[in-house]
């Protein structure tokens, strides 16, 4: 794979979902179609007279029903270690010296829920310190960066490290984005807001829980230190949306905005584009916006291309869902599924954010 020397490329990935304990298996399955559907025991509601059943995709072992903070280590370590892992990053002893003879400036940006999933900005800045302390991963970080959104959480954590790698501030940083909808009190605020798939919302989410990370540094720094880039991803496109999703109208202006400028980071015309990844998740709006983004940015792709929505078979994830993509999209790429050359990634939060960024080769 070649390329320019300051390109941000990945070099690890690493994800933990319900249907896979690394991100080769979950990829696997999400190639297969194969999901972990099923009805959630902690859960109980009604609707008027009805009894709501839902459906969820947990990881295994079952963690119950916590707040994703909670679940934080449960899920991220695994997933966090298999892609600095898979990067030759020495998590043992960051003080090793990189290529240049000094010692390794590390990071992490880190995608979580939105700051009204009852965290604090306060309980958030204690837990980036900690983080950073190498009090959760073994690894004291030169700089935690906590990104506290929706759906585009990862790639707003990708646009974070880009600006830092692009400061020569960091040798290496690591994205992540962790997230768990399986929490009671959250599940009942999806309800009212008629966001479930359920028996008497036929068209909602599957809630889940995942964590995802990759490791992304410069071209450059990864020859110095011989580490084999997976794929390239350019630097996230970020835009709002005034529109906001649910029952409001959406027109996917933002969306297509983000996409027209992420399209041509690959570098390649967008006739060798075949795949698209997205957060798509069962609801009505998402899909709306991402058909008013094909019908104005898309029109030079193949007739045939398609989208991949994990959440069809991790559910969704939330603020795990943009490095979720991230990390599909370079493996694809890497086992020469992707059907193209490159594979954009899109993520639209609730909020109002929208996000898009280029995986290729």
């Amino acid at each position: 794979m070649s390329g320019e020397p300051n390109d941000m490329v990945i070099t690890g990935i690493g994800m933990r979902t319900a249907v896979g304990q690394a991100a080769t298996q979950s990829c696997a399955s999400l190639r297969a179609g194969i999901n972990r559907f099923v009805r959630w025991e902690h859960f109980a509601a009604t609707v008027g007279e009805d009894e709501v059943t839902l459906s969820a995709s947990p990881v295994t072992p079952d963690l119950g029903d916590q707040p994703w903070v909670d679940k934080f280590e449960s899920l991220a370590m695994q997933p966090f270690h298999e892609a600095a892992a898979m990067a030759g990053l020495p998590i043992s002893s960051l003080t090793h010296a990189s290529g240049s003879g000094r010692r390794m400036r590390v990071g992490l940006c880190l995608g979580v829920p939105s700051n009204d999933r009852g965290l604090e900005e306060a309980t958030l800045r204690a837990f980036g310190e900690e983080i950073g302390e190498g009090f959760v991963f073994p690894i004291e970080f030169d700089q935690v960066e906590i990104i506290p959104a929706d759906h585009a959480a990862g790639l707003a954590a990708c646009h974070r490290a880009a600006e830092m790698l692009d400061a020569e501030r960091l040798d290496v940083c690591l994205i992540g984005g962790v997230d768990s909808l399986l929490d009671g009190e959250y599940l009942f605020d999806l309800l009212e807001q008629g966001r479930l798939l359920t028996e008497v919302t036929p068209a909602g989410l599957i809630p889940g829980e995942a964590a995802a990370f990759a490791v992304l540094e410069s071209r450059r720094h990864a020859e110095r230190r011989d580490a084999r880039p997976i794929a390239r991803v350019s630097k996230p496109h970020l835009d709002r949306e005034p529109h906001r999703g649910g029952e409001e109208p959406t027109t996917g202006e933002a969306l297509s905005r983000v996409l027209a400028a992420a399209i041509p980071d690959a570098r390649c015309r967008p006739a060798s584009i075949g795949r698209v990844v997205s957060d798509l998740n069962g609801e009505r709006w998402r899909f709306m916006e991402l058909g008013f983004a094909d019908a104005r940015v898309m029109r030079g792709m193949p007739p045939d291309w398609q989208v991949i929505h994990p959440a069809d078979c991790f559910g969704d994830v939330g603020a795990a869902s943009g490095v979720a993509a991230i990390c599909v999209a370079a493996r694809a790429l890497q086992r020469g599924y992707a059907h193209g050359e490159a594979v954009p990634v899109c993520s639209s939060s609730v909020d109002g954010a929208r996000a898009a960024a280029c995986v290729s080769l």
